[in-house]
């Protein structure tokens, strides 16, 4: 068992199975976020401290996956993966931003018992101390540096039924990146919160896209971003003063919720601009 794992044993036709699926997994990663629903949720005290949970459902690629299946498999895991276990041991990574990640864990949730109620989530969940730390977790977790510590992380022998010692240079499978896109700078401060396209950012996102060969103007590439969505609720310290943008909406007076999917993102982002004063 590596470090930070709580293991399930698997049997040979599950490894198929799950070397079946890691495939797909890249290959919707590779597309950013077509093959998946996100949902975030951000917690802030009055004190500056928080926390931010973060889960990708990626159950409907397990349902594209299984065909035509119908036999389902004894296979369930629900597991914890301590992030510390592999951040503290990154050379790359800075001794502040280890303490950022230290009690960040990725919790891994598979059920294969009924194939027709195919369940695989993976979700992120990180306290923060405070606004400044919030800041800079959110800049690390759209940095390489970050991506080398998930692809770690997530490369137990058991989910593709083999040893990957490759694992860490495999770009593309940190499926959070889709969650958090670089081109938005978004800051957290005592009593406002600012987020803003990065322009060049914006730029680079749909040269690469372009590079990968994928056309968020093409119509399968469209109507796959289009069905992919994001929830974000935002839980504020005090209630809300004002709101400028239209992508945030008050469910309470302490609490926003923002709703959109992935093609509007990426074509129109700056539908998601904003500022929150509270």
């Amino acid at each position: 068992m590596r470090p930070g794992w709580n293991q399930p044993d698997i049997t040979e036709p599950e490894n198929i199975i799950m070397k079946k699926f890691i495939l797909l997994w890249l290959l919707c990663s590779l597309i950013l976020s077509a093959c998946l629903d996100s949902e975030t949720k951000t917690s802030i005290n009055a004190d500056g401290s928080g926390n931010m949970t973060a889960t990708v459902d990626l159950s409907e690629l397990m349902k594209m996956m299984a065909g035509n299946e119908k036999e389902g498999s004894n296979f369930v895991m629900d597991t914890t993966i301590n992030i510390k276990s592999y951040s503290d041991t990154s050379k790359k990574m800075s001794a502040y931003h280890k303490t950022l990640v230290r009690d960040m864990k990725i919790k891994l949730l598979m059920d294969m018992r009924d194939m027709s109620q195919l369940k695989f989530k993976v979700a992120i969940d990180a306290p923060f101390k405070s606004l400044e730390d919030f800041n800079a977790l959110n800049d690390l977790m759209k940095d390489n540096v970050f991506d080398e510590i998930f692809d770690n992380a997530m490369s137990n022998p058991f989910l593709s039924g083999e040893k990957d010692e490759d694992a860490a240079s495999k770009p593309g499978d940190n499926i959070f990146a889709s969650v958090f896109p670089a081109f938005y700078n978004c800051k957290y401060s005592k009593n406002s919160i600012t987020c803003k396209t990065d322009s060049l950012k914006y730029k680079q996102t749909l040269e690469e896209l372009t590079g990968m060969d994928f056309n968020i103007n093409g119509d399968m590439e469209s109507k796959m971003l289009e069905g992919a969505v994001f929830t974000n609720t935002l839980v504020l310290p005090r209630k809300v003063i004002k709101i400028t943008g239209d992508s945030w909406k008050k469910t309470t007076e302490k609490e926003l919720v923002q709703t959109g999917n992935y093609l509007d993102l990426y074509k129109n982002p700056g539908k998601y601009e904003y500022s929150i004063q509270y």
